[in-house]
């Protein structure tokens, strides 16, 4: 009787050893799974709020206005010191590291899996912008300029939300399907550490 017990005992001590793991890792998981989403979901809060160039509140927002806003909420930091150039956003790493395998990746070449739930996306056209040096030159020497950005926010679409100037008002749609549109021929994406 008493081997009988302490077997089941020793299973029951197993069990739970084996149980208390897996809540561990599910937590690991879902602790940086909520990570990962929180700054779409702060995004999310101004889906149909008006356009508005230079737009930093409720009453109207740009695309540096959403990603700022949400930023600024999602981590609880002042978006008032992060750059308004793109470029030194990104050479400086204020919204993350650049995501090397989707550096200057043209549109027809974009594969979404490498993509992340809250990178931050920065569209490029060859167009010259006075206002800040070139973020990418491709193979043929051609300069590329950030012209728009926006928020990743996954799903089956590969969707992105984007304060967008043609609908105006902030957006979630499809990423390519909206280059495509809008003629935007790459990308550079930022990755928030950790996630």
């Amino acid at each position: 009787m008493k081997f009988n017990s302490l077997i089941i005992l020793l299973l029951i001590l197993l069990l739970s050893n084996c149980l208390s793991q897996e809540n561990s890792q599910d937590k690991n998981w879902t602790t940086e799974s909520q990570n990962t989403h929180i700054l779409v979901k702060e995004a999310r809060k101004y889906l149909g709020i008006p356009y508005k160039w230079g737009g930093r509140s409720r009453n109207g927002l740009d695309c540096m206005g959403l990603c700022f806003l949400s930023y600024a909420e999602a981590y609880i930091k002042n978006w008032r010191i992060l750059s308004v150039n793109p470029t030194e956003l990104i050479e400086n790493q204020q919204l993350g590291k650049k995501v090397d395998e989707l550096f200057g990746v043209s549109v027809d070449s974009i594969d979404c899996d490498l993509l992340k739930s809250g990178d931050i996306v920065y569209l490029l056209y060859p167009c010259n912008n006075p206002n800040e040096p070139e973020i990418f030159i491709d193979k043929r020497g051609i300069k590329y300029w950030v012209w728009h950005m926006g928020i990743y926010s996954g799903g089956e679409k590969h969707n992105w939300i984007n304060a967008d100037f043609f609908s105006e008002k902030v957006i979630e749609t499809p990423l390519k399907e909206y280059m495509l549109e809008y003629g935007f021929e790459r990308i550079v994406v930022s990755r928030i550490d950790g996630f």
